[in-house]
């Protein structure tokens, strides 16, 4: 824990970030039966 967000905007942004992506990767995992391919 090197670094600690201290406004509620880089919360925001961080959680929605991360709300992003585990929500794309689910829809991936849906949608096709292999796993999606890091970038």
């Amino acid at each position: 824990m090197a670094r600690l967000p201290r406004t509620s905007f880089e919360v925001v942004a961080v959680t929605g970030l991360w709300a992003g992506v585990l929500l794309r990767t689910l829809r991936g995992l849906r949608r096709r039966p292999h796993l999606p391919r890091p970038l």
